[in-house]
């Protein structure tokens, strides 16, 4: 539990950081899933990580493909993307009004 709370004091100073803290730490798969990182994302609050954070990560665009570069998949465009998908089927909306 530590260590969680570490990622997601990491992870509010930077999602970079976080994200590569999991991954050495072997809190989520490596390479890092859409889904270890939603679920991250989604359960980490109760560990101290800042929803500014977590909406900023989801947000953000990611990085496209660079000719001779390799960045990590959760730096990329297509990860952000997933990664949203995923923490969105995280929360149950059945039988509940929009004003709920």
């Amino acid at each position: 539990k530590d260590m969680m709370r570490r990622a997601a004091l990491l992870f509010n100073e930077s999602s970079t950081k976080g994200i590569q803290y999991l991954a050495v730490s072997k809190l989520i798969p490596s390479p890092a899933t859409p889904q270890s990182v939603a679920s991250f994302l989604r359960n980490g609050i109760v560990l101290g990580l800042d929803k500014r954070a977590v909406g900023a990560y989801l947000g953000e665009v990611g990085k496209g493909a660079v000719v001779g570069k390799n960045p990590p998949n959760w730096s990329r465009d297509w990860f952000h993307k997933e990664v949203l998908e995923a923490y969105c089927s995280l929360f149950r909306f059945e039988n509940q009004s929009l004003l709920d």
